[in-house]
């Protein structure tokens, strides 16, 4: 059975908010769970505009973004390393807050994966082609900076996603004690020193046990920048922030 969904309720709440110029909430939910394993399968999406095209362009390539995210089952060309086990994937909407280079209110698409890795880290040459892992802490990224966090690790990377290396990554590794820690991941940019930053893309809530991840993806960036990756815990009320990790790629 495919756990690949589009979460058609964000979806639409983007869709309105994009036209409105609101502010994107999360809500908290719990993403299904079937286990899964990956596949190499091109993912082709069209260049990024130049800075200072217009709006209308912009609008396209977005379009074009969310067509081709849409186009394929992200648990078939999400990189697969070898420790790792990927649980689900949901694509979910992003509206722009105008980081990354991307004018605000364009709405793009991010995949959010949860998994579990069990290696803590390895320097093993590439197996079958497939990339090694990094660390336990950075789930299928290229390279990876990451931190001890409030009950585990964030992580901020360069992620490979359907054979485009322009994404990026951003996750949460809960490592404490038991089961039900509701958790999410935020990407940002920053542009001095090492905060939350601005967001570029944040994951939903799910609830995590000892050693699993939620991690959210996005892409293709549009050319360097200071990237953090934040996460957060929401203890029923209120989003608490869990810590940050930056890395300038």
């Amino acid at each position: 059975m495919k756990s690949w969904y589009k979460n058609l309720f964000l979806r639409g709440v983007a869709s309105a908010i994009s036209l409105l110029g609101l502010t994107l909430i999360a809500i908290p939910e719990t993403s299904p769970a079937s286990a899964s394993t990956g596949t190499s399968i091109s993912l082709s999406v069209p260049p990024v505009p130049a800075a200072g095209s217009s709006m209308a362009t912009w609008q396209s390539w977005a379009s074009a973004q969310q067509k081709a995210m849409e186009s394929v089952d992200p648990l078939a060309i999400a990189t697969s390393t070898p420790g790792c086990t990927t649980i689900s994937a949901t694509l979910e909407p992003v509206v722009s807050t105008g980081s990354a280079g991307i004018p605000a209110g364009i709405v793009t698409d991010a995949v959010v994966l949860v998994g579990s890795c069990t290696a803590n880290s390895t320097s093993s040459p590439s197996i079958g082609g497939i990339i090694p892992l990094i660390s336990s802490y950075c789930p299928g990224m290229n390279g990876c900076n990451y931190s001890s966090a409030t009950n585990g690790y964030v992580a901020v990377g360069t992620y490979t996603y359907g054979g485009n290396s322009a994404y990026m990554a951003a996750a949460y590794t809960y490592t404490a004690s038991g089961s039900g820690y509701s958790a999410h991941s935020e990407l940002g940019t920053v542009s001095s020193g090492c905060a939350t930053g601005s967001l570029v893309a944040n994951s939903s809530s799910v609830s995590l046990s000892t050693g699993q991840y939620v991690e959210v993806i996005w892409g293709p960036r549009t050319g360097s920048s200071t990237w953090s990756g934040t996460g957060w815990h929401y203890n029923g009320s209120s989003y608490v922030d869990l810590g940050t990790v930056c890395g300038m790629w």
